[in-house]
């Protein structure tokens, strides 16, 4: 089955500077609904974690071959070029995961495994 890589490539600071990168990966044979829906999830949990703006971009694509359904989340300090966060979902439980303590996982977890 042909897969395609849908992204969000988001970024989280103050205003005037970007203090963190996001990136949500969906792969996926189509586009989904609940891909905005994680995305604003993610905005959501981030702002009220950080006090800070949660900056959405418009999703974009890469061709992919390998496993379908899968969704991996990327949260690095854009100064450092370093993860600090990070993800990866696959058949209902996460392969890896590093996150604040204060994310909502169970919302997240409940949109993924609905989809």
């Amino acid at each position: 089955m042909k897969a395609k890589v849908y992204a969000f490539r988001d970024n989280v600071g103050e205003k005037g500077s970007n203090y963190m990168g996001v990136t949500l990966y969906f792969i996926e044979t189509t586009i989904r609904d609940f891909f905005d829906t994680v995305q604003e999830h993610f905005s959501t949990e981030i702002e009220t974690a950080t006090g800070m703006q949660y900056y959405p971009t418009p999703l974009s694509t890469a061709q992919h071959t390998g496993n379908v359904r899968d969704f991996v989340f990327e949260i690095g300090d854009l100064k450092s070029g370093k993860l600090k966060y990070y993800g990866h979902w696959r058949k209902g439980k996460w392969l890896s995961l590093k996150i604040f303590d204060e994310f909502d996982m169970g919302t997240l977890e409940e949109i993924l495994t609905e989809r």
